[in-house]
C-alpha cells in the first residue's frame, strides 16, 4: 500500500511539472499574453443607448442642446425634441458598449414608434470618433439606412437607393457579418439585400450601434436582444454557421494535411 501511495504521488508531481512546462511554453509562444477573445473577453454587450456619452460629446463641442433627445428610463426609447430646421440639427446617439469583436455576427432592431414631421430617421453603425450631430452614414466611419428616402449611406452624404421608406410601426433590423464584413438590413422580419461590403476594415476601431433623428416628434425603441426579434435571427445564425463549416470541410488541402496517423507511434500490447 505504501509503495502504491508513493507511486501515485510521484505521478501527480510529474503531471504537474509537465502541465506547467506546457503552459509556460504556450505563453512564451504567445509573447506572454493570452489572446483576446480566446480566454479573456469583456462581458459587456450593447444593451441600451448611452445618453451620458452624448452629453460628454456635447460638452466637448461646447454645445448647449442637451435636451434635443429625450430618453426613457430603460434607455431604449428615444424621442427627438430639437428644432429640426436643418441637417445641423440632427441628433445621434450610440449604444452603451461597442460590438464584441470576437462574435461572428451582430444584430439589433429598432421599432419606428413615430415618424414625426418628416421621418428623418437613420439606423446604422459608427465608430467612436464620429460626431453626433449628423445622421448615420453621412460621416466617415459610419453607415446608415434612412427612412425618409430609403437610401443607404456609407462614409458620405451621397446615398444609394436601397430599400423602402419607414412607416409608423415598422421594425428595422441591422445585421453585421464580422467574418466577411458585410451588412444588410431587415424590415418587418424580411431581410433586404447586402448593401455594403468590406466595411470597418480598421480592426482597432470600436464599432457601436447608432441611431439618428432630425425632425420633431420622431420616436424609436431599440431591441438589443432582451426581447424577441421580428427577424428569425436564430435560424439565420444556424444556417450561416453550418455554411461556414461546410466551406471548411470542402477544402481539398486541409491545414493539418501534413500530419497523418503514421506520424504517431503506437505500441501494441504483447499478449
Amino acid at each position: 500500500k505504501r509503495i502504491f501511495f508513493l507511486y501515485n504521488q510521484h505521478l501527480k508531481k510529474k503531471k504537474n511539472i509537465l502541465k506547467k512546462k506546457k503552459e509556460k511554453s504556450f505563453l512564451y509562444f504567445l509573447g506572454g499574453k493570452i489572446p483576446f477573445g480566446v480566454f479573456d473577453y469583456p462581458k459587456k454587450f450593447p444593451r441600451s443607448w448611452d445618453i451620458k456619452n452624448r452629453w460628454t460629446w456635447l460638452d466637448k463641442m461646447k454645445r448647449i442642446d442637451y435636451g434635443d433627445l429625450e430618453i426613457s428610463s430603460g434607455k431604449l426609447k428615444i424621442i427627438y425634441r430639437g428644432q429640426g430646421k436643418s441637417d445641423e440639427d440632427a441628433a445621434a446617439i450610440r449604444s452603451n458598449f461597442y460590438l464584441p469583436p470576437f462574435f461572428p455576427f451582430f444584430y439589433y432592431e429598432v421599432k419606428i414608434i413615430n415618424i414625426g414631421k418628416n421621418g428623418f430617421i437613420g439606423i446604422g453603425l459608427c465608430s467612436s470618433k464620429v460626431d453626433l450631430d449628423r445622421l448615420p452614414g453621412w460621416e466617415k466611419g459610419s453607415i446608415g439606412y434612412h427612412g425618409d428616402d430609403g437610401q443607404a449611406f456609407c462614409d458620405s452624404g451621397t446615398g444609394v437607393p436601397y430599400g423602402p421608406i419607414f412607416h409608423k410601426g415598422d421594425i428595422i433590423g441591422l445585421c453585421l457579418n464580422l467574418i466577411n464584413q458585410h451588412i444588410f438590413f431587415v424590415k418587418n422580419g424580411n431581410p433586404l439585400s447586402t448593401v455594403f461590403k468590406n466595411v470597418f476594415q480598421n480592426k482597432d476601431s470600436k464599432i457601436f450601434a447608432v441611431v439618428g433623428l432630425r425632425t420633431f416628434g420622431e420616436c424609436i425603441g431599440a431591441n438589443f436582444g432582451e426581447g424577441n426579434f421580428e427577424f428569425d435571427f436564430n435560424t439565420f445564425l444556424k444556417f450561416s454557421v453550418d455554411k461556414i463549416f461546410l466551406k471548411i470541410l470542402s477544402i481539398k488541402k486541409p491545414l493539418f494535411q501534413k500530419f497523418s496517423i503514421k506520424t504517431f507511434n503506437y505500441k501494441k500490447n504483447k499478449t
